[in-house]
């Protein structure tokens, strides 16, 4: 797990030097469509790959939460307390405070069981989730021609 963590703090550290660079050196003339490639491409993407395979490690092996040691957590914490500061979205986009809050909530839920989550309905709506996300975008395209 301490070198899965690593790995995460180097993919934003090499997601956000990408970033930088490609800022100031767009390949695409239209501003709009170069921010949406910048959002969507793999680097930038690669902080929550990193992070959810932190959460894969953390609900298969019984002991390694305990494993965890307090300097990339320090890190973390530090990059945080950047972003809070200076409000500044380069170091750590909210994307990736997204795939955070996602990994705490997947490592909770699999060592707790929240009622609120884990009821019938969130169940069915597990079990329907595939074949709705595989419909969506015929649903989406049905309707904006409604």
């Amino acid at each position: 797990i301490y070198h899965r963590l690593y790995t995460s703090l180097i993919s934003l550290i090499v997601r956000l030097l990408l970033q930088i660079f490609l800022s100031k050196f767009p390949l695409i003339d239209n501003s709009r469509l170069w921010r949406e490639y910048l959002f969507f491409y793999f680097p930038n993407q690669l902080p929550i790959f990193a992070l959810e395979i932190i959460m894969y490690f953390l609900i298969s092996e019984e002991h390694a939460i305990k494993k965890i040691s307090g300097k990339p957590i320090f890190v973390f914490c530090i990059i945080y307390l950047a972003k809070l500061v200076t409000g500044n979205d380069a170091v750590m986009p909210f994307h990736i405070f997204f795939g955070i809050a996602f990994l705490i909530l997947g490592v909770a839920l699999s060592k707790f069981r929240f009622k609120l989550i884990v009821n019938p309905i969130m169940q069915y709506i597990g079990k329907i989730s595939f074949s709705m996300y595989l419909v969506h975008f015929s649903v989406i395209h049905w309707l904006a021609n409604l």
